[in-house]
Parts: structure tokens; sequence; C-alpha cells
């Protein structure tokens, strides 16, 4: 389900982000104490994003809201009031809800009732369900019956601290309640009628001189919202009186509802346009597709990729950065924030220089000293990295409780991207494990990206951790297949023993593939002692050549069968130990001189094989020398 909530009765445009009924019912029983009752509101519909809360705004109801508030018609109190228990044999096996107002008073209840629905409420359903759970507790005289509007917001659980022991709140868990039989007990569907506003006629200067104005604005791939509000101040500014508040123009009061449905119909007359293959493709790329429209103009409303890394990262898109520990997940995050923070290249690929929140949930401590590493490895400008990146310590680490305050941080710095570390600090289940649960924190994620703006949508980055003992194929984020199945690409940093550590796309992909970009992991003295008089330490991701790399790793394999065919029983150890390298990087050697048909290694000891002395003539001879460790003669 779909959550409507605003931050207090000012906020005309709603947040809305998924929902499942436990997690709503949740946030029923959250009380806040305060004095005033004004704070954060919520309601059962759901709106055209960007619109006022109003009746015309709405698509559907998500669930219903019963108002008891035992007053008596024409104020005062009723004789006696309605409570909880008084409801339950007639609610007895449906799923519902109750908290008390911030009215309640000890020995005078007020309270709200809010019932689940098995789908949601039609505009034109919205009255009939009403009275039909209504009718459910027998037209209870307690409930207040004038708020059966459809855009109806109700105060979230609060009270006044001294009243806090006696707020009350409960739910009782049973079926949703049937629609269509709440819509038949409530009297049937009652088509509710919305004026349409007509487009403006042409009789003046100012309307054509505005539509061009609006044309324009949709052309730079303006939104219809930004577009009527520069609409509605170049009005007021220049026009007497101004044409959307223009009684003989509008009979409604409402400008800024005039000016965007003013805008929408030059949309749709654009639209119209495309299909009768009068507008060019450049232009057709920034208008909105919404609802039933035909293919070509569906095909036309393609939005093209906002780059924030050439490449590799994109606005509006949702990755997880996955990895093993100490694979470098946070270091390479860093280097990301700050190359974009103070405009340097990322991987060697140009960024646009922005602002960046990064999220540090999992160890804030250690941080601190990256960033100090970073600055003095980069020798980065403090000023310009501290305006453009921020960190978000000390909040809450439950995803769905914080994205209210992560909306709120974008629109007022406009950052361009978000970053989480980790998955894991910032969930909001039991259980990575478990599906939904997955599934409803990154719909949370979604959720941000969709209540900030289109021109300006971050992209959102959350570091993961992956299942033990994966290979590079499955570098994926650990848990629920869900998560996976949410994101839009994810990018997998993995490190071999001594190597570097390679960033690279792993079984998720949105766009085209960047290849694989590679970071050494360097440790860095800060100027920071500790009580011992150590310098602390800390890791900084540099970018190295990854073509450099792949000679380095050719000339590790060629080495060892040069070695081979000198004494094929060398060990492990003795080759580590003659070439300076681990172990591990000599058994990834001999693997790949086997897959390349080099070496056979069956039996005791590897053999070199005869196309592996061909590939040794082909490097040219070296000068004989017997293996310092070599027991043959």
């Amino acid at each position: 389900m779909k959550i409507s909530t605003f931050r207090n009765i000012t906020d005309t445009v709603a947040t809305t982000q998924p929902m499942t009924w436990a997690a709503f019912v949740d946030t029923l029983a959250d009380f806040r104490y305060r004095e005033t009752k004004d704070g954060k509101l919520y309601s059962p519909a759901t709106y055209n994003l960007g619109q006022s809360r109003k009746d015309a705004a709405v698509i559907n109801c998500e669930y219903i809201v019963l108002d008891i508030d035992n007053a008596a018609a024409g104020g005062g109190r009723s004789e006696q009031p309605t409570l909880p228990l008084d409801v339950a044999d007639n609610l007895r096996g449906v799923s519902y809800a109750w908290h008390s107002t911030h009215s309640n008073l000890k020995h005078w209840a007020k309270w709200r009732l809010v019932a689940q629905v098995d789908r949601p409420i039609k505009r034109e359903e919205w009255k009939s369900a009403w009275r039909g759970l209504h009718a459910m507790i027998a037209n209870d005289a307690n409930v207040d019956t004038t708020c059966q509007d459809l855009s109806r917001a109700y105060y979230a659980p609060s009270c006044p601290i001294e009243e806090k022991t006696h707020a009350f709140s409960g739910n009782v868990i049973g079926k949703p309640l049937d629609v269509d039989a709440l819509v038949e007990a409530g009297g049937g569907v009652n088509f509710i009628e919305v004026r349409q506003d007509a487009v403006p006629q042409q009789s003046t200067g100012r309307n054509d001189y505005l539509k061009k104005m609006a044309g324009a604005g949709l052309n730079k791939g303006k939104s219809a919202l930004v577009v009527s509000h520069e609409l509605i101040l170049f009005d007021q500014a220049n026009n007497t009186p101004p044409l959307f508040t223009d009684a003989s123009e509008y009979s409604n009061p409402d400008g800024s509802a005039n000016a965007l449905r003013f805008v929408q119909n030059i949309e749709r007359s654009i639209s119209a346009n495309i299909a009768a293959g009068g507008l060019d493709i450049s232009m057709a790329r920034t208008l909105p597709v919404q609802g039933n429209v035909d293919a070509v103009t569906f095909a036309m409303g393609l939005q093209p990729p906002v780059y924030l890394v050439d490449h590799i990262v994109r606005r509006g898109n949702f990755y997880a950065l996955s990895g093993h520990s100490n694979a470098g997940k946070t270091a390479i995050a860093l280097d990301l924030a700050c190359s974009v923070a103070t405009g340097r290249t990322f991987a060697g690929e140009p960024v646009e220089q922005s602002k960046v929140l990064f999220m540090a949930g999992e160890n804030p401590e250690d941080l601190r000293g990256r960033v100090q590493g970073w600055m003095r490895v980069n020798s980065a400008e403090p000023t310009v990295l501290a305006e453009n990146l921020h960190f978000k310590v000390g909040a809450s680490h439950n995803i769905e409780e914080m994205t209210q305050s992560i909306i709120d941080d974008c629109l007022e710095n406009k950052y361009s991207m978000l970053i989480f570390d980790s998955k894991t600090v910032f969930y909001s289940g039991e259980s990575e494990d478990d599906n939904a649960s997955s599934s409803s924190d990154a719909l949370t994620y979604r959720a941000i990206l969709d209540a900030l703006p289109e021109d300006n949508q971050p992209a959102i980055i959350v570091l993961c951790h992956v299942p033990k003992g994966a290979g590079k194929d499955y570098i994926v984020p650990r848990g629920a297949s869900s998560w996976l199945n949410m994101i839009d690409t994810n990018l997998a940093v993995y490190k071999r023993g001594d190597e570097a550590t390679e960033l690279y796309i792993c079984q998720k992909i949105r766009g085209k593939d960047f290849g694989s970009r590679f970071f050494d992991l360097l440790s860095h003295d800060l100027e920071i002692k500790d009580n011992k008089d150590r310098y602390l330490n800390t890791v900084v991701a540099v970018p190295c050549d990854g073509e450099k790399l792949e000679k380095q790793a050719v000339t590790a394999e060629r080495q060892i069968l040069r070695i081979l065919d000198r004494d094929n029983t060398t060990s492990y150890a003795q080759m580590a130990d003659h070439l300076n390298t681990s172990r591990s990087k000599i058994q990834r050697c001999l693997k790949s001189l086997t897959e390349m048909g080099l070496i056979l290694t069956k039996g005791r000891h590897p053999t070199v094989t005869k196309l592996g002395r061909e590939d040794l003539l082909e490097l040219g001879p070296e000068a004989p020398q017997k293996a310092p460790w070599s027991s043959k003669s």
C-alpha cells in the first residue's frame, strides 16, 4: 500500500511512500509529545504528483478513517462516549487499528478508527465506502460525519506531555474489508464530478505569450509543475489582473491550480502533435508519459540519462555497491563521494561537480580518518570539500523512519548523490533474508527518488555485504533476492590477495557496461597519534592502470612458467618467495596457465606442455640459471 504524509498543516504537497499495513499500524502507536497538535499528518488518499492536497488531486484511497470525537451535535460532549471496545463485536474478524487524538482526555476519549481494505478505493466509491464502514458500527452518532472528504488528512498520534499516561492505541489482526461490499452497504457508487477548467481562450495577447513561455519551458525538460510556477510569477508581475486569478477567465480562485492545468493542456497538445508526426524527437523526449498512450507517444517519452560520473553513475538510479569485508567498498565509495564533491575524475572518468550526502552508519569514527587520509593523498582543498560533501551521523538507522528527513535534506541542499554505509545498518526489518522486508526497504529508497523533482534526482548508492565465500561472479547483496531485483545496477568490488581491487558490474545492469576499473588500497599514516605515540593509520583508494595490472599478471605467469620449465618440483612457497608475492597469487597464476594449456597439473608436480615451451621460445632466451632452491644438478 502507499502512505501519504504531510510535515504539518501548512505542507500542501504529500510525500508518498510504500509501506506494509503492519508497518503503518506501528506508526499509529508512535506518539509524539507536544503542547500544540500541529505536526505530521497522514491521509488515506494518494495524490497526483506535485499537486496540492485537495479532492480534485486525489487518485484513490488506501484505507478508511473514522473520526470518533464523541461530540454532540452543535458542540459539547455526547451523552455517552464510544470506546474501541464498543465497536469490537461489530468489527469481529476485521483488520483495523485505533489511536487517541491530541484532544483526548482522561475522562473523555477522542480517537480514530483506521480500517484496512482489500484494494484501493476509487474516487467515485469513496463516500459510499466510508458510509459502509460507518454502517458496520451501527451508524454510531459519535462519529464525525463531516470528515468524509477525499483529501482529508489526520494528525499523527500526539498528546500533551501531561496527558501521556491517558493516550492509547491498538490494533486487531484480521481480514481487510471487502471494498465492493462496503460500497454496496453505503448506497452504491456515487460518481464525483470534478470540474475541468476550460483552456483559456485566445482572446488576449497575454494568453498567447504565456502559451509560448510554457512551450519553451517544457521543451527544456522542465516539469509541468515547475513551468506553471514560473508562469504564475510572470503573470503576477506583468498582467493586471493576473490571468490565472481573473474571474472573467476562471471561476476557480486557485491560481496555482489554473496555471498547472493551463500547462498540462499544452502538454496534451504537444503529445497530439507527436502522434501526428508534427514534432521533432528532441522536444518529444522532454514530455512525461502517463496513463494509456499510443506507442509513438510512449516511445518518444524516453528521457536521456544524465551521468553524474561518465559511463559509471547516473542521476536518478539506484545502485548497490557490493563486496566482501576489507575488499575496499568504503574506500571506493569515499573516493567517489570526494571526487564528485571536488570535481576530480573518478576512475579516470569526468564527473559533474555537485553536493553529496554520505550516510555514515557503519563506522563513523573510521570514516573520519579515511576522509583525512583522502585529503592528504589527493592534496584536496578543504573548503571545497566542506561545501560539497556532507555526512549524516547519529541519526536513526531505520531507513523507513529516515525517509522524510532525507527528502527534506535533498530539497534544501540539492544533493546529486546519496551514499548509505551500509544496507545492513539502515535495514528496517529483522532479517536480511526476509523478502518482504527487503522489498519494502528497496521500495523506500525508490520512494526517496520518486519524491524529488525529476530535474534534480540524485543517484542512490547503498553499500552491501555479500554471501560468505562468494566468488567474483557472484558478488551480489547478501540476503533476499528481492533486493537485487529492485536495484538498477549492482556495482561489485572484488579483491584477490595482494592484487588491486576491481570495480565492475555483476549480475544486474541498467545501461551500458563500463568494463573494469582498478584501485590500489594505500595504507596512509595520519598526523594524529594514539596514547602510545604511534601515528594512526587509514586506507585510501587510489585509481590504478588496468592495462598495467594485466601486463604485470602476464609477466608473473611467464616467470612461473620459466621456473617450472627449469624445475617442476618447486613448491608454491619457494615460487612466492622468489617472486616476492603471495602463495594465493601463485595458485591463481597456475590456474590461468592450466586454462591456457601451457602446463598440466595432473600428478604430483605440474609439467610444462609443448605449447608452454613454444610460448617460452616466443618470449626469447633467458640467461641459463639454476633455481636457488633446486636439488637438480
